[in-house]
């Protein structure tokens, strides 16, 4: 068994530093010409050393372990393969195979180590509440401890980046905000070619964006409205990661882990960025993660709805519905599990989720035509099928025909498609979208795609997981923050927004940011495909511990990465914000879960052991009696005897 562990942990460390790329080209001879062969040598010898001395933890095993570990290894695998190849079949080409099956053991028994390392951790580990005047402090105020920090934490970020972070598309929003033309108004057939604005990016965001820039002009100057928005959304989010913090600290949840989450909030430096970042997820995902502290209450207490719950609830979906253009998606996809999983509240959960979508198709349909407004062009829910397109047109492309080839021209840009095609990205085919194309235009580009999905299902598949697979694999590190002064606003002098003189703080947070992500172990907490892996752990113990019930509180996140998978762009960080913001919470609630299910199994012990007792006192008294009986018996059969 002790020369097994060994054997493997030799494969794991030999495959975890291996250049399969080389491999792959100049075979094993040619893979020794690798110019960091000295230290992918060393650090091999130093995972076997570190596995070989931490496996002799005798840990039990966990068919749970065990399939989180196949399923995460697989992550991992198709990662590997198209970040390597750009193509799922490399691993299983003659040369490569062998050499793959022993990749994922490797991955395999590394990933099982870590998942139970973490297992017998939390289950060994008895972690003791702190006792001291922090803690005594935190005990008593703990929203008002959190949000101090936080915002003395961040005070830096604020001070060196004044007055706000403004990437392209929000510089885009406030150029619409101000009656500008951009390109976004190119992208759709306007309803009224006067009308710059359109909800490309959703409106309500756009003009919020206006308004601050207006009140800054009227009280100082166009610096100071940005700032007072970068200020705003700032002390909500502030707020709302210091409320997630209280929400837990009233349910028992220990102390250690609630500072360790305020010290992530805290210092971890994609929240601080990003709340100084002007892009619409920001509110978008504290809107998710007010919406999951709802939805975990209803779940976790069983009660009925009152009136400002229900309110709160019903605006909460609003506005998520209309700072994100799928929030609407969110929304119906969440509806159903909170009406199966909370049936005591269900009558007022569909009026309250009807009322929702009706104000928002009222909203969308009617309220923004009747402004002239234009609604987002089809071509974004198109990213999938223009990448499937565009990788078979480059690798097959005389299967084409003629005809087949003016059907994909009058959709998308045919003769640029091989210059313009990113694996990782779908917008510079989407952008080639024509905006005139018909119904039926359509209709015949999906029968040709059709039939393209039917000849190279291989070619399909590789175009959407290159598109996608940084969601899920943890070995794709991508940058996390925007922090560059992108000047879109302040042509012909459109908004006077600059930075200050700050710029050596600016450089040195924005370094520090940038190689956070590279960090050992903490720098997994801003990692997309960990914080993915998190929430598939976290289904799976509900699906074996049969607490069903709250996948509904689930749900929100798992469609939010649905809806990652369907982007255009792979592994983009504000994207997948919702999910990875909300996972210290997410953590929370699940020690929650666990303890209460401990406390149940607990008590069910000691009714046990009760009822065993009372069944020891009833056949001992029952001994007593009969002994009784056959004294007295005893004793009258002889007096009569003597008598």
């Amino acid at each position: 068994m002790k020369n097994k562990k060994i054997v493997i942990n030799l494969i794991s460390s030999i495959v975890l530093f291996f250049n399969y790329q080389l491999f792959y080209v100049n075979g094993l001879i040619g893979s020794f010409c690798d110019k960091f062969l000295v230290i992918r040598i060393i650090f091999g010898l130093l995972t076997f050393l570190l596995l070989n001395k931490v496996t002799n933890i005798n840990f039990k095993n966990s068919k749970y372990i065990l399939s989180l570990s196949i399923i995460f290894t697989l992550f991992l695998f198709i990662g590997d393969s198209y970040r390597l190849f750009g193509t799922i079949m490399v691993p299983f080409y003659l040369r490569m195979f062998i050499l793959s099956i022993l990749k994922y053991i490797g991955y395999l028994n590394i990933v099982n180590f870590c998942l139970l390392y973490i297992e017998n951790f939390f289950k060994t580990k008895k972690i003791k509440p702190l006792n001291n005047k922090f803690t005594l402090f935190f005990d008593r105020h703990p929203f008002l401890t959190t949000f101090i920090t936080i915002i003395l934490a961040w005070s830096i970020y604020y001070i060196a980046f004044y007055p706000i972070i403004m990437p392209p598309d929000p510089s885009n929003q406030v150029k619409q905000a101000l009656g500008e033309r951009t390109k976004y108004s190119d992208y759709s057939v306007q309803i009224d070619p006067s009308v710059n604005l359109t909800n490309h990016h959703p409106v309500v965001h756009t003009l919020m964006l206006g308004s601050f820039i207006r009140l800054g002009r009227a009280i100082f100057n166009d610096n100071f409205g940005l700032f007072l928005y970068s200020l705003v959304q700032g002390l909500f989010m502030a707020v709302t990661l210091a409320y997630s913090i209280k929400y837990l600290h009233d349910e028992k949840v220990n102390n250690r882990y609630l500072i360790i989450m305020m010290i992530i909030y805290a210092f971890v430096p994609m929240f601080p960025f990003y709340a100084l970042n002007a892009n619409k997820d920001v509110y978008y995902t504290l809107f998710i993660l007010w919406l999951l502290m709802l939805i975990f209450d209803l779940i976790y207490k069983q009660e009925k709805l009152n009136i400002k719950k229900s309110f709160t609830l019903l605006i909460i979906l609003i506005l998520i519905c209309l700072f994100r253009n799928n929030g609407i998606y969110l929304v119906t996809f969440l509806f159903p599990f909170l009406v199966v999983y909370n049936p005591i509240n269900a009558k007022k959960i569909i009026i309250i989720f009807l009322s929702c979508i009706s104000l928002f198709f009222g909203y969308k349909n009617i309220l923004l035509p009747k402004l002239r407004i234009t609604d987002t062009s089809p071509r974004e829910r198109m990213s999938i099928f223009f990448q499937q397109t565009a990788l078979y047109v480059i690798r097959h492309e005389e299967d084409l025909t003629n005809e087949d080839k003016i059907i994909i021209d009058n959709i998308i840009d045919y003769d640029n498609i091989q210059n313009n095609y990113d694996p990782n990205m779908a917008d510079p085919i989407k952008n080639t979208f024509n905006k005139y194309a018909t119904s039926k235009d359509l209709a015949k580009y999906y029968k040709v795609w059709f039939k393209g999905l039917l000849k190279h299902p291989i070619t399909y598949i590789d175009a959407t997981f290159h598109n996608t697979y940084g969601y899920l694999d943890a070995g794709t590190l991508t940058w996390t923050i925007y922090f560059k002064y992108y000047d879109q606003v302040t042509k012909n002098n459109l908004v006077d927004y600059h930075y200050n003189n700050l710029e050596t703080l600016r450089i040195c947070l924005a370094y520090i940011a940038l190689a956070y992500p590279c960090f050992p172990i903490i720098g997994l907490i801003s990692n997309i495909g960990v914080n993915s892996w998190i929430l598939i752990a976290y289904l799976f113990y509900l699906l074996k511990k049969h607490k069903q019930e709250y996948i509904a509180f689930l749900a929100p996140l798992f469609v939010t990465l649905l809806i990652c998978f369907a982007s255009p762009v792979n592994a983009y960080f504000r994207y997948a914000l919702p999910y990875v913001f909300s996972t210290p919470f997410i953590v929370g609630t699940w020690l929650i879960v666990k303890k209460k299910r401990t406390s149940k199994l607990i008590l069910l012990k000691k009714k046990k052991r009760k009822s065993k007792h009372l069944k020891k006192l009833k056949l001992s008294s029952n001994k007593q009696a009969l002994m009784l009986a056959f004294c007295i018996k005893k004793e009258l059969v002889d007096n009569r005897f003597i008598t």
